[in-house]
């Protein structure tokens, strides 16, 4: 296992996991992604978190059109524990719509970035994204107990 960041990707279309699959070896091929397809799978992996019997992930990619339990009730779940809250969370969607926007951001997301649909520039989104949350982002976000890291 490498001492790489583990991001977390909350991603039904086999097509974007594909995708974003390539974009992350390309941005680190040691990058450690663990990848649910659901919200019930993504809510389950924070309770296990939660209760100390896994690790949380250094961020979490989560898509908003996801099927069964929702992108939103994932975030508002996520954000509403205060053992989880500091875990950062980017809305990466595919739509555009207001309200959805305005609902990530009131339920506590960090960011709300679209998907883009060429490839070249999802690559460099994703590597931009994961430069920011993973290696600068990362150097100052408060630990668990609140200390500075």
């Amino acid at each position: 296992m490498s001492d790489w960041p583990t991001v977390m990707l909350v991603e039904d279309s086999a097509a974007d996991v594909a995708a974003l699959s390539r974009a992350f070896r390309r941005w680190h091929g040691d990058a450690h992604v663990h990848h649910v397809a659901d919200g019930e799978a993504a809510l389950a992996h924070f309770h296990q978190v939660h209760r100390g019997r896994a690790r949380p992930p250094e961020l979490v990619l989560l898509d908003l059109n996801l099927g069964r339990t929702g992108g939103l009730d994932v975030l508002a779940e996520v954000k509403g524990d205060s053992a989880l809250r500091r875990i950062p969370i980017v809305v990466l969607t595919s739509s555009l719509a207001e309200r959805d926007i305005a609902a990530a951001y009131g339920l506590g997301a960090n960011a709300v970035v679209s998907k883009p649909l060429e490839l070249p520039d999802l690559y460099r989104t994703l590597g931009r994204l994961l430069d920011f949350w993973l290696l600068e982002a990362s150097q100052s976000r408060p630990s668990a107990t609140g200390a500075m890291s």
